[in-house]
């Protein structure tokens, strides 16, 4: 120490103190301001109400090359001449590219070759946003800064964030000239949750609550944390949050995001985001192992600017956890949640969030994220088998995808135990396949010219009325059963070794099973039907081969999979 202040030091506190991912651009970028002084990649941690950013070795604040920052501030600046030299290299590549079904092979690897940079999406839209000029400007006052004074003023922030405090309380020289901007820092200023604002800027906030380096650090963190995603004319920012995590992971783990096709609208940006962010993750078991996924790596923090003609409106933020859904020790854990995930990809990515059923089918999995409920991830599951039900009597729709009823059990048995024994019940499993062969196989038959049952359609409708009335719902699921094996016995006695598609009988012995165990839960009635379910619509095998290059092929060209 010299003067009481830390000199050396591993560790430095980012107190929250805006909301948001404000916090997290804040945070993230004294991360990355340490590893442009250092060359060694910190470790971020979210301790509730800071962030804490540590080093392995301890670093000596007072022989940092700090003149360095004058030559490279960290980020890069975007300048009329550079931004539309990009833009007409991108616009050059998308144009190749509507007409590239006639190019061969050396001809379509040139033109992947010339692809835009993998944030060009997140430029384009930090410039529609009105926050480019800022960034530029901030970039030039640092290059053209005192270097004394500023070398100082950087030293000093540091020590002080070293001794816990917060940027603001750290008394400084230097003051270089910032202006506030949303797409950064998204809860100050104008037309904050307003229908229709009076302006896209932020004239009104005063200029004396400004910290520029706070702001400094978030321009460092866009490179690391920050994509932008257009939905037709509207736009919304994600922040990768951390949760305990290197930089250098995170950073790797955005650049690997925004290589994927992700969806263009709302609450799919947000779901599919997170699936796609978990699944590369579960690629990366030497950083997960022992932990859960959402340990890691938080989830992402999200604001949506609407469009209101000439300009864009912040709208509302949210938070979307990844899913915790259960511990990776191995990889055999990594590879259970990934395909599940995989799986649920494969279903999620073609509900259209125009149509009100299918919105609310993206919300109750989006609930299910951000709340880190299985048991909502499980009613998605069942609500999604009756969308499959409807589907498949639309003949212009007669094939969906659907999950594996192999996830389904390796979902609840690592993440739901309470109710793996239902999941085991042999009678539980065999009255599920009575239900899926009185409904979805059924309904595939009879598109392909071969039904020999009768398709009970409002099954798993009246099931779910029914749910949260222990002895109805068993009453009706009894019924159908009743109904299914006389209607399965009445069509082998009429055609006996000739009948196609044989299905077997439900048995005294499955019934009682089911009723025993059933007996244990009544209380969890809801829950048990939305079990029951979810596993009767989902498919009987799975299919591993390369599931996560066709899910990640088909989205990018907007191609349905057909299954049965």
């Amino acid at each position: 120490m010299l003067g009481g202040e830390i000199m050396e030091t591993n560790s430095f506190v980012y107190w929250k103190n805006k909301g948001g991912y404000a916090d997290t651009l804040g945070a993230t970028g004294l991360a990355e301001l340490i590893f442009q002084l250092t060359s060694k990649y910190p470790k971020i941690e979210d301790k509730h109400s800071h962030f804490l950013i540590s080093t392995v070795a301890k670093v000596n604040l007072s022989e940092l090359p700090y003149e360095r920052l004058l030559q490279d501030p960290g980020f890069e600046a975007f300048e009329d001449d550079k931004y539309n030299e990009l833009k007409e290299l991108a616009d050059q590549y998308w144009e190749r590219k509507k007409n590239s079904k006639n190019l061969n092979e050396e001809e379509k690897l040139l033109l992947e070759q010339s692809k835009p940079r993998e944030d060009w999406s997140l430029i384009v839209n930090l410039k529609v946003l009105q926050a480019l000029k800022a960034y530029n400007l901030l970039h030039t006052q640092i290059r053209e800064a005192d270097k004394e004074k500023f070398t100082e003023t950087i030293r000093l922030k540091l020590i002080g964030f070293a001794e816990g405090k917060l940027s603001a309380e750290i008394k400084v020289k230097t003051s270089l000239k910032v202006s506030p901007i949303q797409a950064f820092n998204p809860a100050i200023g104008k037309g904050i949750n307003r229908p229709k604002p009076d302006s896209a800027t932020i004239a009104s906030f005063p200029q004396s609550m400004m910290d520029w380096f706070e702001e400094y650090l978030r321009y460092l963190a866009v490179k690391s944390v920050m994509n932008a995603y257009l939905m037709e004319k509207d736009i919304k920012l994600i922040v990768i949050s951390a949760g305990k995590v290197t930089l250098d992971v995170i950073k790797n783990v955005t650049s690997d995001l925004r290589g994927r096709h992700i969806g263009k609208s709302s609450i799919k940006v947000d779901v599919i985001s997170v699936l796609n962010l978990s699944v590369i993750l579960l690629n990366k078991l030497d950083v997960i192992k022992d932990n859960k996924i959402n340990q890691i790596i938080h989830g992402i923090q999200t604001a949506l600017f609407k469009n209101m003609g000439q300009v864009k409106a912040i709208m509302n933020q949210s938070f979307i956890r990844l899913p915790g859904w259960f511990y990776i020790k191995n990889n055999d854990d990594a590879e259970d949640m990934k395909y599940i995930i995989l799986e649920h990809l494969n279903c999620l990515r073609w509900l259209d969030e125009k149509k009100s059923e299918e919105a609310s089918l993206l919300q109750i999995y989006r609930d299910g994220l951000s709340g880190d409920q299985v048991s909502k991830i499980v009613d998605f599951l069942a609500n999604y088998g009756m969308h499959v039900m409807r589907k498949l009597n639309d003949k212009k729709n007669n094939i969906i995808a659907r999950t594996s009823e192999e996830s389904l059990r390796r979902l609840v048995m690592k993440s739901y135990p309470v109710y793996s024994d239902f999941i085991n019940n042999v009678g539980f499993k065999n009255i599920a396949k009575a239900m899926r062969n009185a409904t979805i196989n059924q309904q595939i038959a009879k598109a392909k010219g071969r039904q020999t049952y009768e398709i009970h359609y409002e099954l798993f409708q009246k099931l779910k009325q029914n749910a949260v009335f222990p002895d109805k719902f068993l009453s009706y699921l009894l019924n159908f059963v009743n109904d299914y094996n006389k209607e399965t016995a009445r069509r082998i006695e009429q055609k006996g070794e000739n009948l196609e598609n044989k299905r077997a009988l439900v048995s005294t012995h499955d019934i009682d099973d089911f009723v025993q165990l059933f007996d244990q839960y009544r209380k969890q009635s809801e829950t048990i039907a939305m079990l029951l379910i979810a596993y009767a619509s989902s498919k009987t095998s799975r299919k591993d081969e390369q599931l996560e290059a066709s899910v990640q092929e088909a989205s990018e060209n907007e191609e349905i999979i057909i299954e049965d």
